[in-house]
């Protein structure tokens, strides 16, 4: 099994082997109640339902895509966050090629990103962080287009 690059480097399966494995349905239940999170809470840190999450646990579902088992698997090795947390799904690898900068699963990635923690913000009665993520990010699309224009 191969394993990506970094420092945080984690064993990527080969394609079409994301299984959420017993070992690791046990581990992600312990870790999840130790911390004192719901499914939901976990679903929002991974990127994926709650429900999704309750399955896992219970076996019913194995399978998940490279991008949630690779966060997974980092959230199993390094825990899960306390309750209360603000701790979204992980930030998508990025890397620089010839001065440009990608994203793992593109634009559309980052932006889902962006959409899940304001809505976090939102429910976690903090409507300021969301109005700080909006700010900064008006002011980063700004930037770049003044850059163009310029």
């Amino acid at each position: 099994m191969a394993t990506n690059k970094g420092n945080n480097a984690v064993p990527i399966p080969p394609p079409g082997d994301c299984l959420i494995t017993p070992a690791m349905r046990r581990q992600l239940h312990d870790r999840r109640l130790e911390a004192g999170l719901t499914f939901v809470k976990v679903g929002e840190l991974l990127g994926v339902h709650g429900t999704t999450v309750q399955k896992w646990e219970r076996g019913k579902t194995q399978r998940c895509n490279i991008a949630v088992w690779t966060r997974l698997q980092q959230l199993l090795d390094r825990g899960l966050a306390p309750a209360g947390a603000l701790t979204p799904a992980g930030s998508p690898d990025l890397r620089e090629t010839d001065g440009r900068v990608y994203a793992d699963g593109g634009m559309d990635v980052v932006l889902r990103r962006a959409q899940r923690l304001h809505a976090l913000c939102v429910k976690e009665g903090k409507p300021e962080l969301g109005g700080e993520l909006i700010r900064r990010l008006t002011a980063a699309v700004d930037a770049v287009l003044h850059k163009l224009a310029g």
